[in-house]
């Protein structure tokens, strides 16, 4: 829900607002993917994109490349390990 209240906010043009819920998906899924990383990885690749996504939009383009890099990592593993799920 984090998540996609973070899209929706800056589909709607509160991209400052945005970043609070972005963050804290991904704060929330990494600290699920420590403890069951099967059923979290997933959703932590995809909150990190977010996140990235929304830093970038605010002009912290710097600062977004590190979730990008480790969501485009964390995507990689799983593909390795699932690629009919994941190389799409």
């Amino acid at each position: 829900a984090l998540n996609n209240l973070a899209i929706q906010l800056s589909e709607v043009g509160r991209r400052e607002e945005a970043l609070a819920p972005a963050e804290e998906a991904a704060t929330t899924y990494r600290e699920l993917a420590e403890v069951n990383p099967a059923a979290y990885l997933p959703d932590l690749a995809m909150a990190l994109n977010t996140l990235a996504i929304q830093l970038s939009e605010v002009g912290r383009r710097e600062e977004a490349l590190a979730p990008a890099e480790e969501a485009a990592t964390t995507y990689r593993e799983l593909a390795e390990v699932n690629p009919a799920a994941y190389l799409p």
